[in-house]
């Protein structure tokens, strides 16, 4: 453990714990609260231990201090950086709208805090679901995407409330990607001869080699022949392109670059890494409409085939998308103009929709 040098601050392995005096003016809590977020990024520690200090314990307003915590969280998250906080006060019961927050929570002792803040969350109500992706050619399905999916009291809860905390712990992507590929593994019996499934993996996974312990139990299994690994990432994988790189090679797998388009840092990675799959972010997508990124996308398309790869478009939600995703020479697709997520395996695509998109009078 290391304190900064005001002693406000004690940097755990687990966690980041912050003493503030809740009589302190607003400018002064917010001058530490920005120390304590700048560490964040540095680190990498998203657990924070919050606690609050007064002289008067009968009348500590913690709201001022969670309002400017959530600011400052909406500004992490958008660099991929999700907090846990856990606000030791003397009294909670004035101000239990605070644990409305996910990510947010009140304790009057520490043990509890503490335990809290260093669990790691359940995956029982964490299961797949299956996304076809067809080809832009017949509208046939060639594989699917597998898509983590987490119930609360029977009700589909929204990706951002709960995926990129579990992310952040410490095993979390390891757990989460594990659970996924069993899942998929199940359904692979359900594939077709020429069908594929694919299964998302952060660098990390890749990074620390868990990845080869994940699928070592597939090792001589026909499951590999169908599996791709789809790589995320949050900036990582540009930083770390050789190290990857082999880490790949010598596994010997196939795998998929998600989203093109969403930076510099992807299009490096499609020249140093020889994915089978590059799939094109939805935000570029929606744009195809426009000549210069039509253009783009039928050069890119061009390229493709020379480097043995086959373009996907995501977030395909109409059928003159899906058209200019085609003209523009995109082999693959998929979105709720094909088909949402499903828990089981879609064997077909709508025949409406088949006859819809095959209609090539405006081709």
């Amino acid at each position: 453990m290391s304190d900064t040098s005001s002693q406000t601050i004690k940097i755990h392995e687990k966690f980041i714990e912050m003493h503030l005096d809740a009589d302190a003016s607003l400018e002064s809590i917010e001058v530490h609260v920005d120390k304590i977020c700048s560490f964040v990024e540095k680190l990498s520690h998203v657990n924070l231990l919050i606690v609050l200090n007064s002289k008067n314990s009968d009348d500590v307003d913690i709201d001022p201090l969670f309002h400017l915590l959530l600011t400052k969280n909406t500004e992490l998250i958008r660099i991929g950086v999700y907090l846990k906080v856990a606000i030791l006060t003397p009294v909670i019961s004035q101000h239990k709208h605070v644990n409305s927050a996910t990510n947010f929570f009140l304790f009057s002792e520490l043990e509890p805090a503490l335990t809290w803040l260093q669990s790691e969350t359940a995956l029982d109500n964490v299961t797949a679901f299956f996304q076809p992706i067809v080809s832009l050619i017949n509208a046939d399905i060639v594989g699917y995407e597998t898509l983590a999916r987490n119930f609360k009291n029977g009700k589909l809860l929204p990706t951002i409330n709960w995926l990129p905390f579990i992310i952040n712990e410490p095993n979390g992507s390891n757990r989460l990607t594990q659970k996924i590929i069993e899942i998929a593994a199940e359904q692979e019996k359900f594939l077709l001869e020429n069908q594929f499934i694919t299964v998302n993996f952060e660098v990390a996974d890749i990074k620390s080699k868990n990845i080869i312990r994940m699928l070592e139990k597939y090792k001589n299994t026909t499951f590999l022949n169908k599996l791709i690994i789809e790589i995320s990432e949050k900036g990582e994988l540009i930083l770390n392109s050789e190290e990857i790189s082999n880490i790949l090679n010598s596994i010997d797998f196939k795998y998929a670059l998600d989203d093109l388009g969403v930076g510099y840092s992807r299009l490096v990675s499609i020249i140093d890494f020889s994915p089978v799959i590059i799939k094109i972010d939805k935000k570029l997508i929606e744009r195809i409409h426009e000549e210069k990124v039509s253009t783009f996308l039928s050069t890119f398309s061009n390229w493709s085939i020379g480097a043995n790869c086959t373009l996907l478009a995501e977030g395909i939600e109409s059928r003159e998308i899906a058209i200019l995703c085609r003209k523009a020479g995109i082999l693959y697709g998929q979105g709720f103009y094909f088909a949402k997520p499903s828990a089981t395996l879609i064997r077909s695509i709508s025949s409406n929709i088949v006859n819809e998109f095959t209609n090539h009078a405006d081709l």
